[in-house]
Parts: C-alpha cells; structure tokens; sequence
C-alpha cells in the first residue's frame, strides 16, 4: 500500500487496518523454497552430512544449523533482493512532544493520527531513512541524583532516522506529522560510541 492509498482511505477502513494482527503465519513449504532459491544464487551450500536416523540428538542438530542457516541466509536474501543498498548518513533522534497547541482526540482522532503517523513512517522506511520508532507511555521518570519525580512533559514517542547531513534531518523532522497536530519535535543528533 502506497501513501496515496492510505491518504483514500475512510476512518473506518484506518481503524480496521490498525486491527489487522501485527504477524501473520509463515507459508506452507517458504523455508523450503527460501533456502532453495539460496542455494541456486550460491549462498547456501548443499548438506554434505546427513544425520542418520539412530542418531536423534545429531538430527535435532542438524536441523537446527538448518534453520539458522536458513534465517542468515533469507536475510541476505532480502537485503540482496532491496532495490538500493542503506543511505549512508549519521543517526538522528526526534523526540515527539506535546506543545501548547497539541490536539488531544478520540479513539476515531487517534486512529486516524497512528494512521496519519504510521504512512509518513513508511514512507521513511521505504528510503532507508527509518531505523527505529516507537511510541512511548505517558508518565516519565526523571531521574535525578537517585531520586524519581514523574513528569507528565515527557516525550509521546520517537523516530530514530539516518540522515546524510543535519540539514535532511531538519528536513525529515519538520515532514512530521506530530508538528500538524500542534506538538513539539526536538532533533538531536546521536554521538556513535
């Protein structure tokens, strides 16, 4: 789904695919075929030993090297089959808070916000630009000198992004949509160690 597919969509259809479960199962007979396509491409070796079947302690073995070979390799799968390699660039945190003006909703508002959010997110992710973002509970703790105070003006979420310069950073941060809903973003970049 495209951004301008979620820009069509009603509440209702918002709501129900924020419903929609976060995983779904695994295909019949994909490790099969992913480790298939692995091994024609020559990045997964054929077996050369097999477990004999007296020996059930091997076979739990070789079966599990199976699989993790299988995960290393569809993840080289899918990092091969990306139509670009990662942009390159620094990391950037943008720490979403409530301002004065923030508009505080209903369920219907709030679907349609997580929405709202969750395309410019893709849209993100689609670029390479998207490392990791979550939304935070309410209730802060600052903690200072051993002590806790709770703190209602903690940050709501975050979006950890890469960018090549601070300028696309700026750029990235002021795309937000939180900055339409009346809150603050604060941009900071993030010291590797």
């Amino acid at each position: 789904m495209n951004d301008d597919d979620e820009q069509d969509l009603t509440d209702a259809q918002r709501r129900a695919l924020l419903e929609l479960p976060a995983e779904a199962p695994v295909p019949a007979g994909l490790e099969d075929r992913v480790v298939e396509a692995l091994r024609k491409r020559g990045l997964v070796a054929p077996p050369t030993v097999r477990p004999r079947a007296s020996s059930p302690r091997l076979a739990r073995l070789a079966a599990a090297a199976a699989l993790f070979a299988a995960g290393m390799g569809a993840g080289v799968f899918a990092a091969r089959v990306g139509s670009s390699p990662p942009p390159e660039g620094s990391l950037y945190l943008l720490l979403l808070y409530p301002g004065a003006a923030y508009a505080e909703g209903g369920p219907a508002d709030e679907a349609a916000r997580a929405a709202e959010y969750g395309a410019w997110a893709g849209s993100l992710r689609r670029e390479g630009r998207l490392v990791e973002a979550e939304r935070l509970k309410a209730g802060a703790q600052v903690i200072e000198g051993g002590s806790g105070a709770e703190s209602s003006e903690g940050p709501q979420g975050f979006f950890l992004v890469r960018a090549r310069d601070p300028a696309q950073a700026q750029a990235i941060a002021r795309a937000c949509p939180h900055l339409r809903h009346g809150g603050r973003v604060a941009l900071q970049a993030v010291d590797p160690t």
